[in-house]
């Protein structure tokens, strides 16, 4: 993917390269600490990445944050309309296949309740990986430029020992505390205090973040183990209405951002697109988005998601016992 001069390459390399291998019957599983430590120096890079013209834009936000709702919610009701009307889906089955995101939680209320549990989890799993190659694929056919490289000097490596320690003791917290991806948002939230309060200038190198962006991309293609090709087949036309549904109403709602403000049109795609956090986090570090903007909408995302499904639990129909 570098050498062809791919956006992203070091996110979507390995996530297509796995993601196929997975579909061959091998088994890929990324250790738990080399997670938290790609989260951890992913969030710590992304704090660094946060200055002055990050707060200059923050009052363009709720522009930015009402074109993300209302695209998120003409997302969720035209996919699961869709997938009653023409795949004859039951209502259950139908919203949490539409829901775009937190993979997690909707797989969980699957298996909780009266629904096709292997149809939501490839198509949930679908929309990850394909978004994570489409938006960069995407941005190189429209020639939008992805080159942008880091200005300043980089953080020396006991430096980044220091954010990354205090990073992970936040993260801690956050995740007791049932925060969002708390081993991503930790590091960023104490990365961003001691850059912006000039205790540690500096930014990631960029060896350290391809490093991560790397683990993070392995991740997203090992989502794919022990699929057959008769299952991709099976499920493989609904995943797809639902990411074309997806990438059109990012797609809408990022050129009406772009209209509407000064934010740029890749960094509005990054933050609006429905893949995984980490995945899309990291996508938006590869390709020089506004840190800052592209986790903070990200963030949002899953809070509206989360009030959205508690919505569902209680309309949907009750599982049968």
């Amino acid at each position: 993917m570098l050498f062809v001069g791919f956006p992203a390459a070091f996110l979507t390399g390995p996530a297509l390269i796995i993601a196929f291998l997975s579909c061959r019957g091998m088994t890929f599983e990324v250790p738990m600490l080399f997670r938290y430590l790609a989260f951890c120096l992913l969030g710590t890079a992304l704090g660094a990445g946060v200055n002055e013209d990050s707060l200059e834009q923050i009052g363009q936000w709720p522009v930015s944050l009402t074109f993300l709702t209302i695209g998120i919610v003409i997302n969720f009701y035209l996919a699961s309309f869709v997938m009653r009307q023409i795949f004859g889906c039951d209502r259950a089955t139908a919203d949490l296949s539409s829901v775009p995101g937190h993979l997690s939680l909707v797989v969980a209320m699957s298996l909780e309740r009266n629904t096709d549990a292997k149809m939501i989890t490839m198509i949930q799993s679908f929309r990850i990986l394909s978004l994570t190659l489409l938006v960069p694929g995407a941005a190189l056919i429209l020639g939008l430029p992805t080159d942008a490289q880091p200005e300043g000097d980089a953080m020396s490596y006991g430096e980044i020992a220091i954010l990354v320690l205090l990073g992970f003791g936040a993260g801690l917290i956050l995740k007791r505390l049932g925060g969002p991806a708390p081993m991503l948002v930790g590091p960023m939230i104490v990365s961003t205090i001691f850059h912006l309060g000039g205790f540690i200038p500096g930014r990631m190198p960029m060896e350290v973040v391809d490093a991560a962006i790397l683990v993070i991309g392995c991740l997203a293609g090992s989502r794919f183990t022990r699929l057959t090709l008769r299952e991709l087949a099976t499920y493989g036309k609904a995943a797809a209405m639902i990411i074309t549904i997806a990438v059109g109403c990012s797609i809408a709602t990022s050129l009406a951002t772009f209209f509407a403000t000064d934010i740029p049109f890749l960094a509005s795609l990054v933050a609006f697109s429905p893949g995984g956090l980490e995945a899309m986090i990291a996508m938006g570090t590869a390709v020089g988005a506004d840190p800052a903007y592209v986790a903070s909408h990200h963030l949002y995302r899953l809070f509206l998601l989360t009030a959205m499904i508690a919505f569902l639990i209680k309309t949907d129909p009750k599982p049968q016992s």
